[in-house]
């Protein structure tokens, strides 16, 4: 696998797919066992891509965890009953593939591996935290690696000898 190319400045390279204030409530929160105030929250719908621009902001300026981003493959299909024997058999499953730490006060760019066609994302705020605002950006624009790029050149150039050895 080469180097991933994409361009990120790219007019109409990314989509503001999520946004919004996650207030939580501070009687919730226990350290044992840990139960945030803000409740872990699923991105309410499938993503293309794997490449994410995603900020998180909160009045604590002294604070620098937001909480983490979880990337789930979902359609696994396992027999999982031999770790869960009291519940039934799930046709498929979904499986937390990566996950990443999201700072506090900024933007962060979030590249995850390339695992499925589409992907959910979750949120899950460290216990802390009252309130913050989520906002992630999906990217639309051209990805392809350096790999990819050469064997693409090199059909070309095949093409190319094909129809000289033809016209000869």
């Amino acid at each position: 696998m080469g180097n991933l190319n994409v361009d990120l400045s790219g007019l109409s390279s990314w989509e503001l797919s999520y946004s919004q204030k996650l207030v939580g409530d501070p009687a919730n929160y226990r350290r044992k066992p840990k139960i945030p105030c803000i409740a872990p929250l699923e991105i309410p719908f499938l993503f293309d891509s794997r490449i994410f621009l995603v900020g998180a902001s909160n009045l604590q300026k002294t604070w620098f965890r937001a909480g983490y981003l979880y990337y789930e493959v979902e359609g696994i299909k396992v027999d999982d009953r031999l770790v869960f024997t009291d519940f039934p058999s799930a046709a498929s499953t979904a499986a937390d593939a990566s996950r990443h730490l999201v700072p506090l006060n900024s933007l962060d760019l979030v590249v995850f591996p390339r695992l499925s066609d589409q992907v959910r994302l979750r949120f899950e705020a460290v216990p802390w935290l009252e309130a913050l605002t989520l906002a992630i950006w999906e990217y639309k624009g051209r990805e392809s690696d350096s790999t990819e790029d050469q064997i693409e050149a090199l059909r070309s150039q095949v093409a190319t000898l094909d129809f000289k050895l033809d016209n000869l």
